[in-house]
């Protein structure tokens, strides 16, 4: 996982920075998708996706190797978690989300208590 990668390879107390798809970018994509039906196949995935990933914490790949999803809040909480980040913050100030989080001390994940 991309996420397990990134914090592999982040110095102790180091920070990560990205910015995501919001639901209403998927949305947008998936209206202009509509003349194509195999567009619109895609767009409903990534739509999918995007609802598994913030029940979940986890994607699922197109049947074409792809991965693509919108994110929400409670979804890269959760992953970001699960990867082993804290001091997760995610707010979304211009219809983008935004997420800000640093590694964790300890080297194992999950962190021993």
């Amino acid at each position: 996982m991309a996420l397990a990668e990134i914090r592999r390879v982040l110095v102790s107390g180091g920070s990560l920075f990205m910015s995501a798809h919001h639901l209403r970018f998927t949305l947008n994509e998936l209206r202009a998708a509509l003349p194509s039906p195999i567009a619109v196949l895609y767009r409903l995935y990534v739509l999918a996706n995007g609802l598994i990933f913030h029940a979940s914490g986890r994607v699922v790949r197109f049947p074409d190797g792809k991965v693509e999803s919108f994110q929400t809040t409670r979804g890269l909480k959760r992953a970001l978690g699960g990867a082993g980040f804290v001091g997760v913050e995610v707010s979304q100030p211009d219809g983008k989300v935004h997420v800000n989080a640093k590694k964790s001390g300890c080297s194992s994940v999950p962190c021993p208590s």
